[in-house]
This record gives structure tokens, C-alpha cells and sequence, in this order.
């Protein structure tokens, strides 16, 4: 088994997230969700190299232990990575590396390695369709990858043709690879639990009137009360606990005030009313965090992400967004949103950490204002343009940048709720 581990990584980091690899990830994942739209059509999607670049530099910033590269040539697609583990030095390091090749008869690899260890590349997938099937309890995995037909390589560039069979792909499809493993795993909590917090806030937001912007430190107040209440019952003779429900009450948060879409990862909700539904669009356009709707939406899906992933995964797409905004018509970076992410992601963090926290959150949440729930945006420089940006930042890895997220975490640690997390 060792062999399959080494003492240091293979794998040295060659692209890093910034405005342009921003603009090519989301070129390229804007390509793909297309082509997984089109039902029983022959589709290509194409990827060069500078977005396999801008992929490689987001997986790397979203998952530090990860680094990985692509290159495109016209003998195949040579992907290398090095997943720094949480071992003794002698193991801490698997390294992988592989080749997919050009074929006119769906996907297939050259000699993949693994640590030391070589296996034929063919063998290697198939090895690994096969335990995904078992898992799944069906032949999903292998449709699948029977969706490729064939692999072209030129002009630096992938060109995969496919037959899409949405019923594979769709989440709205109970029989789609999506829905069988969001169900089987139950990855974020129990689905009835999460839709009583829901319903509570689409009840609570019934009954507050009137023309002036509410606070999103209102709903906080109210599933966060609600969820220290609920702490310490029993449920089917089981303790319930502030963690759990803490990730429920802050997942309903996150549902009535983010995208539809996010439902599509948790499971099935009985609809709402028509009624309910005019109030909740009318909400997620008019609630505010520091007066301002924006920090809001930043700061709701930042802590869904987090919930959904994990703290460098939400910290990155928040840099993502603000690179994105930093190219030619965007609305600027913004020092001041991304501290919304970074305010929603470790929330997510200490109310789902510990009991400990998770209790003593709850004591502060049930009773918190806008100002104690994110840090003042003064003096947080905003509408940075992509070149402005790289005068005075450069990169995501230099001392002026990272003295800025020092800043901003400095801000959040001055807040009793944030100081449970450091």
C-alpha cells in the first residue's frame, strides 16, 4: 500500500486564480452546462489550454492540497497531480499521473501511475466505473462514461464529442447519477428537518410589513432562536444537537434567500404558495446586511458554499466572483464583498464546528444586529479593475493582497461571534 505514497509532491503548481483564469473557467463551464442541456444530441465541447489552466487554478485555490496540471498536445491530455495528505512525511504525498489519449471509440488512457505503482490506463478507469456502479447500486457510472464517443486533440485544444442522456445528468431526474447520490448519502442533513426551518422563515416573513429594507439579521435572529430551542430535544429517542441543527436552520437561511438550484442539493420540499413565493422573490431583492443587498447575497451564498463544500472552496469562489467582476464590464473587485464571503464562510464554520461553539453561537445568532454580524466595510477599497487591481495586488500571493485578507479577518476577529472560530 505504501508504494502508492511518497515523501514529496511530483506535481509543481504552473497556473494561479486571477482575472484571466477566471474568465476562462467560467468560458469553459458555461460550454459544458450547454452541452449537458442538449437531450440525445451529438455535442463537442471544446476546452484549450488556457482554460484547462484557469480549471487547474481554481481546483489549487478552492483545495490547496491539490495540485494539478493539464497540458494539451496533440499525443493526448497529460494530467499530473500531487494530494498532500494528512500522513507522516514518508507517506504524505500521492501522486498521480495519466494521459488521455485520442480515440474515434469513447474515452481511453495511456499507462496511469500512481505513486510508483503503473496500471494499464483502460483497466484503471474501468476498474474504477465498475466501484462506482456497485456504490450506486446500478449502471449509472458506466452510461455515463459511454456518453463520450470520441477524443480529439489539436491546435492545443480537447475536442470530446458526446451523446448527452439528460436523464443521466438532470437533477430534476430521480434516476440521474445527481439524485442517487445526494439521496443515498444524505450529505446535508435530514431533508424534513431542513424544510421545518424553511417553513418557519417562509411563516416569519409573512408577518413582517411594511416599505422599509428589513435587516438580514432579523431571519438570523429567528431560525438561530428557533434552532436553540429545538437544541437538547429528543428525536426518535436521540439527542438532538446544536450542530445539527445549526446546519439546518443556517441551510433554510440559505434556500430563502439564495438560488432555487441550492434545493436541487438538498432533496424534495413540498412547493410554496403562490403568495409565499411573491414574498420570498420580493425578500431576496430587498433584505439587507449593512444596508446593502449585495453584502447579503454574498454573505447567504458564501455560508451556503461553505455547507456545501469547505472554507477554501467557498473563500475561492468568493475571489472568483470578484475576478470575474474585475474584467472588462464588471462591476469592479470589491474588498468589501469579498469580506461578506469571508464573514459567511467561517459563520458556517462555527455553528457547525463543535457543540461548544455551536451552543454558544446560537446565543449570540439569536440575538445579533447587523453590526455584530459583519464588520464594518469602511476604508475596503471596491470597483477594482482588472489592471488597477494588478498594479497595486498583483496576485493572490503577494504580501499587499494577503495583507488585505489579514485586514479583513483582523475585522471579523474583533466580533464576539467570529472570535469562537480562531
Amino acid at each position: 500500500m505504501l508504494s502508492f505514497l511518497n515523501d514529496s509532491a511530483t506535481t509543481a503548481q504552473f497556473s494561479y486564480l486571477d482575472s484571466k483564469s477566471a474568465r476562462d473557467s467560467k468560458a469553459l463551464a458555461s460550454r459544458v452546462l450547454s452541452t449537458l442541456r442538449k437531450q440525445n444530441e451529438i455535442s463537442y465541447v471544446t476546452i484549450n489550454q488556457n482554460e484547462a489552466d484557469g480549471l487547474a487554478a481554481l481546483i489549487h485555490r478552492a483545495i490547496p492540497q491539490v495540485v494539478a496540471n493539464i497540458f494539451l498536445s496533440s499525443n493526448g491530455a497529460n494530467i499530473t497531480a500531487s494530494i498532500e495528505l494528512p500522513l507522516p512525511k514518508p507517506i504524505k504525498f500521492l501522486n498521480i499521473e495519466g494521459t488521455i489519449l485520442p480515440s474515434e471509440d469513447g474515452l481511453h488512457m495511456g499507462k496511469v501511475s500512481v505513486g510508483s505503482v503503473i496500471f494499464e490506463g483502460d483497466a484503471f478507469v474501468n476498474a474504477l466505473v465498475s466501484l462506482a456502479d456497485l456504490y450506486l447500486k446500478g449502471d449509472v457510472a458506466s452510461k455515463m462514461i459511454g456518453m463520450i464517443k470520441s477524443i480529439q486533440l489539436k491546435n492545443e485544444s480537447l475536442l470530446l464529442l458526446a451523446k448527452i442522456d439528460t436523464n443521466l445528468v438532470s437533477p430534476h431526474n430521480k434516476q440521474s447519477i445527481f439524485t442517487q447520490i445526494r439521496d443515498d448519502l444524505s450529505l446535508f442533513g435530514e431533508v424534513s428537518n431542513i424544510e421545518h426551518y424553511y417553513f418557519s422563515l417562509v411563516e416569519f416573513s409573512s408577518t413582517l410589513k411594511g416599505n422599509k429594507p428589513q435587516s438580514l439579521s432579523l431571519y438570523v435572529n429567528h431560525v438561530f432562536d428557533l434552532a436553540k430551542q429545538r437544541t437538547g430535544t429528543f428525536a426518535d429517542e436521540v439527542a438532538v444537537t446544536a450542530v445539527d441543527e445549526n446546519q439546518s436552520a443556517l441551510l433554510a437561511l440559505a434556500l430563502y434567500f439564495g438560488s432555487e438550484r441550492f434545493k436541487l442539493l438538498i432533496g424534495e420540499f413540498k412547493p410554496l404558495s403562490a403568495g409565499d413565493a411573491r414574498i420570498q422573490h420580493e425578500k431576496r431583492a430587498t433584505v439587507t446586511l449593512r444596508e446593502r443587498v449585495d453584502l447579503q447575497k454574498h454573505f447567504v451564498y458564501s455560508a451556503a458554499l461553505e455547507l456545501f463544500s469547505s472554507q477554501y472552496a467557498s473563500d475561492a469562489l468568493g475571489e472568483f466572483k470578484e475576478f470575474l467582476d474585475s474584467n472588462q464590464g464588471g462591476s469592479g473587485f470589491s474588498f468589501a464583498d469579498l469580506q461578506a464571503d469571508r464573514a459567511g464562510t467561517r459563520l458556517a464554520m462555527i455553528v457547525t464546528g463543535s457543540e461548544t461553539s455551536a451552543q454558544k453561537a446560537q446565543q449570540i445568532l439569536s440575538s445579533i444586529t447587523d453590526e455584530q454580524l459583519l464588520p464594518s466595510i469602511s476604508g475596503l477599497k471596491e470597483g477594482l479593475s482588472k489592471s488597477r487591481f494588478k498594479q497595486e495586488y498583483k496576485t493572490v500571493n503577494s504580501d499587499s493582497y494577503q495583507k488585505m485578507l489579514g485586514d479583513i479577518d483582523d475585522r471579523l476577529k474583533r466580533l464576539p461571534l467570529y472570535r469562537l472560530g480562531w
